[in-house]
């Protein structure tokens, strides 16, 4: 005689995206005298968004202030973004893409005089974006 009790396969658990963000705040000394030329903070958010638990994705995003002349006032922000993607799951990037975009008020009037935008390639390659 049959029984009602069937043994049903374990299923597989439930996979939810996740994504985690670490920060970290350091000090820039662009030239190496050893004199601080500003501070800066680096955010990387690593995104698994199949929920395996390997990172699908990192998202780094550095911003620095800088006093690039020594007078004590920043003129200088800096912003760099870049994205990495591992597409095909095999551990290595596929996709970088990125941005670094400077902006200075060289004569300290609290007005922007410059502004620079470089794209990020995958080949780590920057070029200037042209105007």
């Amino acid at each position: 005689m049959g029984s009602d009790d069937q043994t049903k396969p374990d299923s597989e658990p439930e996979r939810t995206p996740k994504e985690v963000t670490l920060r970290a705040d350091f000090d820039v000394d662009l030239d190496g005298d050893g004199v601080v030329d500003g501070a800066g903070t680096l955010e990387t958010t690593a995104v698994d968004i199949d929920g395996d638990g390997v990172a699908d994705a990192i998202v780094e995003r550095e911003t620095m202030l800088l006093d690039l002349d020594g007078d004590g006032r920043v003129e200088t922000i800096r912003v760099t973004e870049t994205i990495t993607i591992d597409v095909d799951g095999d551990g290595e990037p596929d996709i970088v893409e990125g941005v670094e975009v400077t902006a200075a008020d060289l004569d300290g009037d609290g007005n922007i005089d410059v502004i620079e935008e470089r794209r990020i390639h995958p080949d780590g390659a920057g070029k200037p974006e042209p105007k």
